[in-house]
């Protein structure tokens, strides 16, 4: 059988298994769904097995699969629950996060604007895969989800406003004025080109 047809059954095959797997683990411990659709995923792709490998179709699907995620974990977000201080909070936790994760990738990084990248990367959250989890433990409207939610929802907005102020426009940061920002006395580096 070919990789790009033993993918197109194993896909769905996995994605048809995962309920009834969640089930009969459920009488012992109770996992969310989603765990186990990452695990059959790890565990047919090419990291374990290799029967399913990246094709056109498997990039289509993922990049489907990504924006359905997107679209379904903004669906579940009760905006009336999260308003006020879990917001707030929320917000000032992620603006910390970034100052730090800023910070400690200026340090760690060869270069600052990768620094940034880094630092905005490390704060960024997986709200489409937290509310699954909170929805499965029927959790979804005691205050503790409402504050992950609210940390969630910073933690996606957040980095894609951050990302687009550093590329949007046709002239991002320049490296020198990065490096102003980590304190370096230098500025004579590179500078970044969006070409």
């Amino acid at each position: 059988m070919s990789s790009t047809l033993s993918t197109l059954v194993l896909v769905p095959l996995a994605a048809l298994f995962a309920p009834p797997l969640e089930t009969a683990v459920k009488r012992v411990l109770r996992v969310p769904l989603i765990v186990f659709e990452i695990l059959l995923g790890l565990v047919l792709g090419p990291s374990v097995l290799g029967w399913v490998q990246p094709t056109a179709v498997t990039n289509v699907l993922s990049q489907f699969g990504v924006a359905m995620l997107f679209f379904l974990a903004g669906k579940e977000i009760d905006f009336q629950g999260i308003r006020g201080r879990p917001m707030t909070r929320a917000g000032a936790g992620w603006l910390i996060s970034l100052a730090i994760g800023i910070g400690a990738g200026v340090v760690l990084a060869p270069t600052p604007i990768a620094g940034v990248f880094v630092g905005i990367a490390l704060t960024s959250t997986a709200l489409g895969t937290l509310l699954p989890v909170l929805r499965d433990q029927g959790d979804l409207h005691s205050p503790f989800a409402r504050a992950v939610t609210a940390t969630g929802a910073a933690g996606e907005f957040g980095p894609l406003l951050a990302i687009s102020i550093f590329l949007g426009g046709r002239s991002p940061p320049s490296q020198s004025s990065l490096a102003w920002l980590s304190g370096s006395p230098r500025g004579d580096h590179t500078q970044y080109s969006a070409g």
